[in-house]
């Protein structure tokens, strides 16, 4: 028996109601920002269908949140490829990239959270597989950045453990305006160009560096530093 309010689905209408479902789930998560106010129930009545319709198409409410975090996913891939659109300096559009991977986090907060920051949706392989499919996205996004530097000179190494530390530094960024809102934090933007800038040239420097015994004393690595800036600074000069 369908609610009131609603008729019944046709034959082949069935891909409309599972989206329509998928979208009550969403604004219920985003308006209550708590995983646990997404139940079965609750979406059902939203949509104005009985809760055995929703599980026709999502067999739990496990299985519908992955949805509804997933589903944000994709906008991932296209913010971070707008972002770069007729950038040609590789280190810029790492960047760019970094910032398009914040705002994206805080646009999208409860499911970053959910997918990004520790918390499962369940106990179970399928919640787990969820995660993992939103971190390959993440990585793989990071990874062509990383690779345009490596192939640029930029950076010297593997790309893999490159993007990663990068990654660190970025989901950092997320992690801590998400979790901590009550620190007293700088404008977002500057926050986040100084953090990825720092983790670019870091990266740049460190790629280069085979260190004996682990690293070099803090008196030779501010000398060589100062004596690097000065360098470039002339050479801006002279252009």
């Amino acid at each position: 028996m369908v609610s009131a309010g609603r008729t019944r689905a046709r034959r082949g209408e069935g891909g409309r109601l599972a989206e329509e479902i998928l979208f009550a789930a969403e604004a219920l998560l985003v308006e209550t920002g708590d995983e646990q106010a997404v139940t079965v129930r609750a979406v059902a009545r939203r949509v104005g269908v009985t809760t055995p319709s929703v599980y026709l198409h999502y067999a739990d409410k496990a299985a519908l949140l992955d949805a509804v975090c997933l589903k944000v996913w994709g906008d991932l891939d296209e913010r971070l490829t707008a972002a770069t659109v007729g950038v040609t300096d590789p280190l810029d559009a790492l960047r760019r990239c970094g910032m398009a991977y914040v705002r994206f986090g805080l646009d999208h907060p409860v499911q970053y959270r959910l997918l990004m920051m520790g918390r499962p949706l369940t106990h179970g392989e399928r919640c787990a597989a969820a995660a993992t499919t939103a971190a390959r996205a993440a990585l793989r996004q990071m990874s062509r950045a990383v690779q345009d530097c490596v192939d640029a000179g930029v950076f010297r190494g593997e790309t893999r453990p490159l993007a990663l530390s990068l990654w660190a530094a970025i989901h950092g960024c997320v992690s801590l305006l998400l979790s901590k809102p009550e620190l007293d934090w700088p404008p977002v933007e500057d926050f986040v160009d100084h953090t990825v800038r720092m983790a670019g040239l870091g990266t740049a420097l460190i790629s280069r560096v085979a260190v004996p015994g682990g690293s070099y004393g803090s008196a030779a690595i501010t000398t060589e530093l100062d004596r690097t800036v000065d360098r470039l600074h002339h050479r801006q000069e002279q252009q």
